[in-house]
């Protein structure tokens, strides 16, 4: 022990610790020595005192007790009594620090070094220490031990002989010095002659050996930084900073054993799904605990990644490599394809896979689970702990944007993976989940004006910890945004006060953008690969290892991407956003519920709130209405067990159909004409129908799954009655007028679905009784004013989509029948290998065109017949009767003319070719129109394509076919279209000599209601100049701008052609009769 007459280098530490104070329990002085009853409750409490030390410390003063069950003769306390004449053995508390600063002088200084096993446990110590011995002769392990003995001791004998209120003074006062004890050596561990490592590896001892003695010994330090807590806010802020980075130095090295396990943990977890518990009792101390939670969040190398040697920002992918929440995000099963998962060494047909599967998604729930508990109580310790894991999650998205990139762009590689992405998702999911159930109080608390903050540096300040970096509003207000308004300027950040919930959703908008998306298209394309290389490898041009590489990665990300929690909280999420879309662009002061369809039927926008809805739109990035269909998507692609979800999600759906049919209806409030077609894609995945899935593997799967709350879906949602049908119209037409120069085939990547939707809701009631009052509005319109209504583009298009698809298919067709006619006459034989080789790689070529062309021509003529079946006035007006006609005639002629042979290819299935399904739709378009007469005079007049004998060739191919259902409607329609064209013959004969003045300059035809275009000066038919504005706003003969609006009536012209028809017509009258 040191010299009596050195200064006690405790005293002042002790003077602060908030509470241990060594005079606290001195024996009370004597009083009178007549008071008997004094004496004997001092001598009780000293006994009591005596007693409890003893059992505590393991300290003796006596030479005989000695070894004694592993008590320490503390001979320097000893010797000061006897120098002070003293000669008593009693333990007494105020010499409490001095007991304990020899009783650690004497503990061991040997060198721990420790082996872990590969779960993450201690399992040795090298120079054949014992874990056990650690306990009595190191100094943490002396002061750990004591404190476990502190516990026992509450309820000993000797200290309940002391009153309640002196039992728990003495408790806190020798706990106290046990803290301070422990805090006063890891700061200062040298100056005892132990290097830092030792000491780092003498604290994960007792962290990594066991989750129960974790968490004990976690709360040893926990009650010892709280203390020290105590003593520096007395201190001042000098202090502070001094202490804290007192213990920087000792923590940091536990801190990086505890990267290094966790590094072996991630490796083996694509194995082995398993995280021990220590780790989350370990991170729980040093994100929750007040003094380490700041020493953890400020260390560079812990908490975030530390920057490039050449000073560079690091990279994305240092978050998954470097930091503590980042090693155990990691944890996945999702692999890159050549590397080994759980699933590397299974039969994909065995019951292991499910296990295996079940094995990774219970410990992926667990680390997600326990990570955001403890994240989220981080967060209520403080302001800067909050800030600080917010801006966690922040900067990892700010350095990872590249995963928006192509994924095989190399900047693609520099960024985590998916795995990490769905992990961080899945906690930040977490996070969200006390606000997904959602009121409209705590909508109104989600601040858009987030997305719109521009004062913001693009790059972290040195101490991100303690500034107001905010790296989301460096890149959100430069997001493109739903809707155009010039009043949505960006704000300042002292506009706003951004809350916990905002940052919350936005940040996990931005994370399901990064992580969910893009890995559902890593599996996309890995479902391809697989496809492509089976169909090698049976054909013995792909190894068996490759293919087997493809399964394992498959494997691994439905294992992550399709795990039913996060599945179920992206639903949930989902919906709260849709409910927030649909409650920002509400009227001010409006009560409507938003998850409630029928009061959304009530909304009523005036002028100013149609304005108002568009700024609040212009503050919303782009990204987050794109998320819902496309998260729609993602879950009707999921396997048949996982579509299940739809079902369980009934009000969720109710509500991302009122998102998806509001914003498809108005699209003053979303400028990009692409997002409102994905919206209308959306609605096809929505649907209950079965036939979407035409995989042979998978379509038995998804047969089985329940549609109930689908139908439901569809069939009692009164918003999507009302304004479904002119909204998905719209959109139809409005993919034709983006302005962009993409590729006309480009577009039926948008139509096609909205063909398939249209398919479904058109026959239901509630949606046919709207589609055909839409019908019966684009007529009058056309016979009113002559204006050209949605519907009726809608249709021209139609028609237009059928002729070029049919166009493509067919001539397709009659490629792939000439080079088979080649090949199988032998042509092919005389032809070197290079020429043989070229010829099978153009036959390779057509049948994969012709297949998609022949699918979409079959979706988009069946469509037709379907709407001419319900539908007669809009297909036989005077803007569409003639286009009508000329389109029948010409591919009836195609698939029972003279030519039809030349369709004749060897596998109609394999090119999607169903001639028989195609004429059938087609011979049902004309005789549901022709319960209009001027159909059917019509038909015969179009001399491109009619001729006497069409109607009997498509005849004799029904009978052929057995179509009874319609052979005898065609035979009434012949008959009544012969008769028509006997009548028409003399008309035609006297119209052969009219004035060249009354022929319509582009189609040569007499002229029915002349008009003039104000532009050119030209005089045309109405009937031809409508039917080019369906699809072209401009003048036929200049280009210059053209609206029905601005054709001019010429009825002098119009009379003039009148009288003339009723004259003689045998010959030709003059100009200026």
């Amino acid at each position: 022990m040191a010299d009596s007459g050195t200064p006690n280098p405790f005293l002042k530490l002790f003077q602060n610790s908030g509470g241990a104070n060594p005079d606290a329990l001195a024996p009370a002085e004597q009083g009178d020595s007549d008071d008997v009853n004094q004496l004997e409750r001092d001598t009780t409490d000293a006994s009591c005192e005596h007693d409890y030390l003893n059992h505590v410390l393991k300290v003796t003063l006596s030479v005989d007790e000695e070894d004694v069950d592993g008590q320490v003769l503390l001979s320097g306390v000893l010797s000061e009594r006897l120098s002070m004449e003293d000669d008593s053995t009693v333990l007494r508390v105020s010499e409490l620090n001095e007991m304990l600063v020899e009783r650690l002088r004497a503990c061991s200084d040997q060198r721990i070094r420790i082996a872990v096993s590969m779960e993450g446990r201690v399992v040795d110590l090298a120079g054949g220490l014992q874990v056990e011995t650690l306990l009595d002769n190191h100094r943490i392990g002396y002061l750990y031990a004591c404190f476990k003995r502190l516990g026992a001791a509450d309820h000993s004998d000797s200290l309940m002989r002391l009153s309640d209120e002196k039992r728990q003074e003495l408790r806190r006062t020798v706990l106290a010095a046990l803290c301070d004890h422990f805090m006063l050596y890891a700061r200062n561990c040298q100056s005892y002659g132990t290097q830092t490592e030792t000491l780092a590896n003498e604290l994960a001892v007792w962290v990594y050996n066991g989750t129960r003695e974790a968490t004990e010994f976690l709360e040893f330090l926990g009650e010892s930084t709280s203390h020290l807590h105590q003593s520096l806010e007395e201190q001042g802020k000098e202090a502070t900073t001094a202490a804290l980075k007192q213990l920087s130095s000792a923590f940091l090295p536990l801190m990086s054993l505890l990267q290094g396990f966790l590094q072996i943990i991630n490796n083996l977890f694509q194995t082995t799904p398993a995280v021990s518990g220590e780790f989350f009792v370990l991170l729980k101390y040093l994100l929750t605990d007040p003094v380490m939670s700041r020493i953890t969040m400020q260390a560079s190398s812990v908490f975030l990644p530390a920057p490039q040697p050449n000073g560079m920002p690091p990279s994305g992918k240092a978050f998954q490599q470097q930091t503590l929440l980042g090693l155990l995000l990691s944890c996945s099963p999702c692999v890159s394809p050549g590397k080994k998962n759980a699933f590397s060494d299974t039969n994909p047909l065995t019951d292991t896979i499910s296990f295996i599967e079940h094995s990774f998604r219970q410990q992926i729930s667990i680390n997600c689970t326990k990570l955001q508990e403890i994240l989220i109580a981080s967060c209520r310790v403080s302001p800067t702990n909050r800030r600080c894991i917010l801006q966690w999650f922040a900067a990892c998205f700010f350095l990872n944007e590249d995963r928006l990139k192509d994924l095989s762009s190399p900047a693609f590689w520099n960024v985590c993976g998916d795995g990490f992405f769905l992990s961080v998702g899945h906690t930040l999911l977490l996070m969200c989940s006390p606000f997904l159930r959602f009121t409209p109080k705590r909508l109104s608390i989600i601040d858009p004006q987030y997305a719109m903050f521009a004062a913001c540096p693009e790059t972290p300040p040195d101490d991100v910890a303690n500034s107001t970096w905010h790296p989301m509003l460096s890149t959100l207000h430069r997001e493109t945004k739903v809707a155009n308004c010039e009043d949505a300027a960006p704000a300042k950040l002292a506009d706003v006060s951004v809350g916990f919930v905002t940052e919350c959703f936005f940040l996990t908008h931005r994370c399901l953008q990064l992580g969910m998306f893009p890995s559902a298209e890593t599996y996309r394309r890995s479902n391809e690969t697989f496809s492509r290389l089976h169909n090698a490898l049976r054909q013995g041009r792909a190894a068996p290892e490759l293919v087997n590489n493809i399964i394992v990665q498959q494997l691994g990300h439905t294992t992550h991407l399709f795990h039913p929690d996060i599945l179920e909280l992206t639903m949930r999420f989902y919906h709260l956003t849709s409910a927030w879309l649909l409650h920002l662009i509400l009227p001010e002061g409006s009560n409507i519920d938003v998850s409630n369809p029928d009061d959304l039927c009530t909304l009523q926008w005036a002028p100013e709130d149609v304005q108002r809805a568009q700024r609040k739109m212009a503050l919303v990035p782009e990204f987050m209405l794109e998320a819902i269909p496309d998260f729609i998507k993602l879950v009707r692609h999921a396997p048949a067990r996982t579509i299940a979800l739809l079902e369980e999600s009934y009000d969720s759906l109710s509500t991302m159909l009122s998102v998806l049919v509001v914003f498809m209806r108005h699209k003053e409030l979303v400028k990009n004409p692409h997002l409102r077609a994905k919206l209308a894609e959306s609605v096809m995945w929505l649907l209950p129908e079965n036939q979407l899935y035409s995989s042979p593997v998978t379509s038995a799967d998804h047969m089985s799954i329940p549609t109930y709350s689908r139908q439901r879906l569809f069939s009692g949602h009164s918003l999507a009655e009302l304004l479904l049908p002119e909204a998905i119209l719209s959109v139809f037409v409005d993919i034709e007028f983006t302005g962009e120069t993409e590729q006309f085939e480009q577009k039926f990547q948008y139509r096609h679905p909205i063909l398939t939707a249209l398919e479904y809701i058109f026959p239901l009631p509630g949606y046919n009784a709207k589609f055909v009052a839409i019908a019966d509005q684009s007529v009058d319109w056309i016979e009113s004013s002559g204006q050209v209504h949605v519907f009726t583009r809608f249709l021209n298009l139609l028609v237009n989509d059928a002729i070029f698809l049919l166009d493509e298919a067919l001539s397709l067709l009659v490629r792939i029948k000439e080079l088979e006619d080649e090949k199988r006459d032998g042509g092919w034989e005389s032809l070197d290998a290079a020429a043989k080789q070229e010829k099978e790689k153009q036959l390779a070529e057509l049948n994969r065109l012709a297949r998609p062309h022949n699918y979409l021509a079959n979706v988009t003529v069946r469509t037709l017949a379907l709407f001419c079946s319900h539908l007669v006035r809009p297909f036989t007006c005077s803007t569409m009767l003639d286009r009508m006609v000329a389109f029948l005639n010409y591919y009836l002629k195609q698939l029972v003319g003279p030519k039809v042979g030349a369709l004749n290819v060897e596998h109609f299935a394999a090119h999607a070719f169903k001639p028989q399904e195609l004429l059938t739709a087609i011979v049902s378009c004309y005789v549901s129109l022709s319960s209009d007469e001027e159909f059917v005079r019509a038909v015969p007049k179009d001399t491109r394509s009619y001729s006497a004998s069409l109607l009997a060739q498509a005849r004799a191919v029904l009978e052929k076919l057995n179509e009874q259902s319609l052979l005898s409607k065609w035979f009434d329609f012949s008959q009544r279209v012969a008769d028509v064209e006997d009548q028409l013959q003399v008309t035609e004969e006297a119209d052969a000599n009219a004035p060249v003045e009354f022929l319509d300059p582009i189609m040569n035809t007499l002229m029915e209601e002349p008009v003039k275009l104000p532009s050119s000066g030209n005089v045309v038919d109405r009937v031809t100049i409508m039917r080019h504005l369906l699809t072209d706003s401009s003048d036929p003969f200049n280009r210059a701008h053209l609206t029905p609006d601005m054709l001019e009536p010429v009825p002098e012209l119009q009379e003039r052609i009148r009288r003339w028809r009723s004259s003689d017509k045998s010959t030709p009258t003059s100009t200026g009769d």
